[in-house]
């Protein structure tokens, strides 16, 4: 209701969004666990840290399913969620927008960009989630420890700004990220 939906409109949203995020978070669970099942260092680590999370008591051990707060605490997991999705995103269309009648203005590569009104915009996920610029000459390969050594904020920021780019941008961001993102991140713990 505050991005000016309708009751109806409100409806097939919430409906839209329940079948749409059970397939796309279904997704991003499969191939993550296939990142991290083919990738025995990731896993070994992954366990190591999901293991003292247990044993230091922040995690309770089975048959308690972890809660959100502790599994969103956890840095290696959320690296190996976040490299998966890169790797293989979920949506791979073009997540095309319209811009607004009056147009906009934004920044291309540190350049000032005037997009006239009523163009159809659209970002390659794929593409800008192997861009080299943006991840490094490996790019194209698995590899959590980017996410956690990346030195440079700015670059950090950057590779942060792309992978939220996966639930779209702006007031048209997945309304279920919040939801997507927590069943990832408790399944992943718990299958490990």
């Amino acid at each position: 209701f505050r991005h000016g939906l309708n009751k109806e409109q409100l409806v097939t949203e919430s409906i839209f969004q329940l079948i749409a995020g059970a397939e796309t978070t279904a997704t991003s669970i499969r191939s993550i666990m296939l990142y991290i099942i083919t990738h025995p260092r990731v896993y070994a680590r992954l366990q190591a840290e999901v293991d003292a999370a247990v044993k230091d008591g922040r995690a309770e051990p089975y048959p308690s399913v972890v809660s959100n707060a502790t599994q969103r605490q956890l840095p290696y997991l959320w690296a190996c969620c976040k490299e998966g999705m890169r790797m293989h995103p979920a949506v791979t269309n073009s997540s095309q927008k319209k811009v607004p009648p009056e147009g906009d203005t934004v920044m291309v590569e540190g350049r000032t960009v005037y997009l006239p009104g009523g163009t159809n915009i659209g970002y390659c996920v794929w593409g800008l989630n192997r861009d080299q610029k943006i991840f490094g000459a490996d790019a194209d390969y698995y590899r959590p420890e980017r996410w956690l050594h990346e030195e440079d904020p700015k670059k950090l920021a950057q590779m942060n700004q792309v992978h939220e780019m996966l639930f779209g941008y702006g007031k048209y961001q997945c309304l279920g990220k919040p939801i997507a993102l927590m069943e990832i991140g408790k399944t992943i713990f718990e299958v490990r």
